[in-house]
Parts: structure tokens; C-alpha cells; sequence
């Protein structure tokens, strides 16, 4: 499901991770894919009688330290 949103997916037991990878100029494309992934996984898992823990996300950010501190930051 995440690969129709270019959007990597690892899942395993009850954890799954997404990656995305962008630069700063990319970054509103990038947000926009990711939600579209999550709205999709969420319904996904729905249909399946599982839930998404909305308590749980958590998001991180790699990169050198010169464009970490040239990235905007996303809350």
C-alpha cells in the first residue's frame, strides 16, 4: 500500500515504519505523500478490525549536520 504513494513500508508484529526521503525543497510533496500513505494505512488496518495508535507516531529526521540545521522545522 505505501509503494503507491513512494513511500517505503516496514511492518512487523504490531510496529509499522515508513520512510521517506526528501530535501528541504521537496519537503511539501513529501508531507503531502506521507499523509495520503497514513490516511490509507489507517483505513487499511479499519477494514481489517486493526487501529492505528494515534499516541504513538513518531517521526525522525537523518541528515548532515549542515542541512539539519537548515531544515525547517515541522511540527
Amino acid at each position: 500500500m505505501a509503494a503507491t504513494h513512494n513511500v517505503a513500508e516496514q511492518q512487523y508484529a504490531d510496529n509499522t515504519q515508513l520512510f521517506v526521503a526528501f530535501s528541504n525543497a521537496t519537503l511539501p510533496t513529501a508531507q503531502v505523500r506521507f499523509e495520503h500513505c497514513t490516511a490509507d494505512l489507517d483505513a487499511g488496518f479499519c477494514f481489517n478490525g486493526l487501529r492505528l495508535n494515534p499516541s504513538k507516531p513518531e517521526a525522525i529526521l537523518l541528515g548532515t549536520l549542515q542541512h539539519l540545521l537548515s531544515f525547517p522545522i515541522v511540527v
